[in-house]
């Protein structure tokens, strides 16, 4: 028993022991390694004693520049690993920040950026950065997360007021989707070349950048410019785009009303839609070598064009390519060893002359053209800007008509008699079966369809400019895309009983109808204060008031249909159910009114990027669910996610 007892004694003390070492050894630890530890604090004075460092030779460079040149700015001094600019710098000097702080540690050096004429201390270490701080040292100045410059408010401060600049910092290596949309007073945007990716919508709406300087370093830069990223940038005049660049997206410089020259990167294969639509100020352009496929839109409503050169490696162009941009198209200047297409008689044709591309003014004589024999397709928008033409006579060849290719103006349109494929009747374009409507080209005021019509194909009654009445007829099954666009005086629409295809593009960039109606008869919809719905009450396909200016779309709903709201401009507030689920591209497309909208908790997918496209005044998204609990932020809205308020 006694033994035992020692045994027990003798155990105790030995935990004891470790115990009291592990608290010693604590104390130690702590002693060299803690807070105030020993180590620390020989740390925290060697860092001090560095920055100080930093300091006095930034003090002393800013000395030497002033002496160099009275003219030199402070303000104007931004300096990282691969570049150096001030107001007085030499064309021929090089440099970068290890120039400015030539005698101090690389390794110290690499964590700092002078940006606007201030040294900044870029560092994920909360040591450092607290004794930064106290040494009076800026430090982490803008939102960057894993290399992208997110949008945030934080990061509107790069703008350099005075000068109306904006200087991406090195370390970045995207700009992130809206960053700085709609920010006033930006003039002029340098982009290092570390920066990899300018994303969507970057900087649409900056209506005073006159200067985009994208650098490169070698095959170092920008590769990828993003969706929209300088749309409606309306005095950009100039921008310089390095070969690095490999990717425009849809619209880049859409709407850039002062933008005379571009030069293209000749690492690009694809130009997008839209990238130069309404530059109106782009007289010449030059499509470099290697460009492969040019989209649809490219250039549209760019009027001023006079001059296109084609390389050889084009191999395709979109029938709407050069929509409403050749009234005052000279020349087309075509490389001559291009297998795919053909200068004729002032056209562009494609090389087995069957599609026409392009018309330049001089080929347009007197009021009447006559497609050549052989065409057989006339795509959009190649008449549009030729408003003397009244007359269009269509070979038997053609077998393919977009309702675009034809011009307001146009009066008579004469079909072959042995063409296999349409017939006119009363001012409308017909399959041959009668059963489709292609082009209605009417200038009555009411306007009555022909019965036994099954289907309307796109921009089908675009030019029934004087139309305040249009009775469709009751055989009608099916809508196409944009199929009621641009009818600007028809108020109402009665649809049949037997529509059985209908989605919200339909109204798109339809500007005048108020009101809908269908036959209570109709299995497929039903329409209520101006509102299409699937039968069941449960999917919102299109709100087609135009002059509304608030909509609640009522409880029970669970889908918002592509484009449902899209261009209704006069739309301030639209009020979301409680049932609803989800939200498809585009659905909110062009509401520029709109400031605010909410998105309630029970949403659980929103499709696509561009459900907020060109909303331009769309400041608020609240959305009442955890924090990116919803994929897809910001949707397409211009502002990015700054404007994205989650509630939970």
């Amino acid at each position: 028993m006694k033994q035992r007892t020692e045994k027990g004694i003798t155990l105790i003390a030995l935990v004891i022991t470790i115990i009291v070492l592990l608290i010693l050894s604590s104390i130690a630890v702590s002693m060299l390694f803690g807070e105030n530890g020993i180590i620390t604090k020989a740390q925290e004075a060697n860092f001090k004693a560095e920055i100080g460092k930093v300091e006095e030779q930034f003090k002393l460079y800013l000395g030497e520049k002033k002496l160099q040149n009275q003219k030199f700015e402070q303000g104007t001094l931004n300096a990282g690993e691969t570049s150096l600019f001030y107001n007085t710098k030499d064309e021929m000097e090089t440099g970068n920040i290890y120039t400015v702080l030539s005698d101090s540690d690389k390794k110290i050096v690499k964590d700092f950026e002078i940006i606007k004429g201030e040294m900044f201390f870029f560092t994920q270490d909360d040591k450092k950065a607290q004794w930064a701080l106290e040494m009076g040292m800026k430090t982490n100045p803008y939102e960057i997360v894993d290399g992208v410059l997110i949008s945030s408010d934080k990061n509107l401060f790069l703008l350099d007021k005075a000068t109306g600049t904006i200087t991406i910092p090195e370390r970045v290596k995207e700009v992130g989707e809206g960053t700085f949309a709609g920010l006033e007073g930006v003039k002029k945007i340098i982009i290092p070349p570390t920066c990899k990716k300018i994303n969507n919508s970057a900087f649409n709406g900056n209506d005073t950048l006159e200067e985009v300087l994208i650098l490169a370093d070698g095959d170092q830069g920008v590769e990828t410019i993003g969706n929209y990223a300088f749309k409606d940038c309306m005095k950009l005049r100039i921008i310089s785009m390095p070969n690095t660049v490999k990717d425009l997206g849809v619209g880049v410089f859409g709407n850039c009303r002062s933008l005379e020259n571009v030069q293209l990167s000749n690492h690009i294969e694809v130009l997008s839609s839209q990238i130069f639509s309404n530059c109106v100020a782009l007289k010449n352009i030059n499509i470099p070598e290697g460009i492969k496929e040019m989209q649809g839109f490219l250039f549209q409503g760019a009027t001023a064009l006079a001059n296109i050169s084609l390389p050889a490696s084009v191999e395709i162009i979109d029938n709407n390519c050069f929509y409403d941009a050749t009234a005052n198209l000279e020349n087309i200047n075509l490389n001559e060893t291009n297998q795919h297409f053909i200068v004729e008689n002032g056209m562009l044709l494609s090389k087995s002359k069957t599609q026409i591309y392009v018309v330049t003014k001089k080929t347009i004589i007197g009021n009447i053209f006559t497609v050549p024999n052989g065409i057989e397709y006339i795509g959009s928008g190649v008449l549009i800007p030729f408003f003397n033409i009244t007359k269009v006579i269509i070979p038997e060849s053609v077998n393919q008509i977009d309702a675009g290719f034809f011009p307001g103006s146009i009066e008579e349109i004469e079909i072959s008699l042995n063409n296999p494929n349409y017939i006119s009747i009363n001012k409308q374009i017909l399959s041959k079966d009668k059963k489709i409507l292609y082009f209605c080209y009417s200038k009555a005021s009411t306007i009555t369809l022909e019965e036994g019509i099954e289907e309307l194909k796109g921009a089908a009654v675009e030019k029934c400019n004087n139309a305040s009445i249009i009775n469709f007829p009751t055989t009608l099954k099916r809508l196409e895309s944009q199929s009621l666009k641009g009818i600007y005086n028809v108020k109402n629409i009665k649809l049949g009983r037997n529509v059985e295809k209908i989605t919200g593009d339909v109204f798109q960039y339809n500007f005048g109808v108020q009101n809908i109606e269908i036959d209570s008869e109709n299995p497929n919809f039903i329409a209520e204060n101006a509102a299409i719905y699937t039968k069941d009450m449960t999917k919102i396909i299109a709100f087609v008031n135009n002059e509304a200016t608030n909509f609640q779309i009522p409880e029970g709903v669970n889908e918002i249909k592509v484009c449902a709201f899209s261009c209704r401009e006069k739309l301030t507030e639209v009020i979301l159910p409680q049932t609803l689920k989800r939200i498809e591209t585009s659905a909110f497309h062009r509401c520029s009114a709109l400031p605010k909208i909410e998105i309630p908790n029970s949403v659980e997918k929103m499709d696509g990027w561009g459900i907020f496209d060109e909303c331009q005044n769309l400041r608020e998204i609240i959305v009442d669910k955890e924090y990116g609990s919803l994929a897809g932020s910001p949707w397409g809205c211009i502002f990015g996610d700054r404007v994205v308020k989650w509630l939970r």
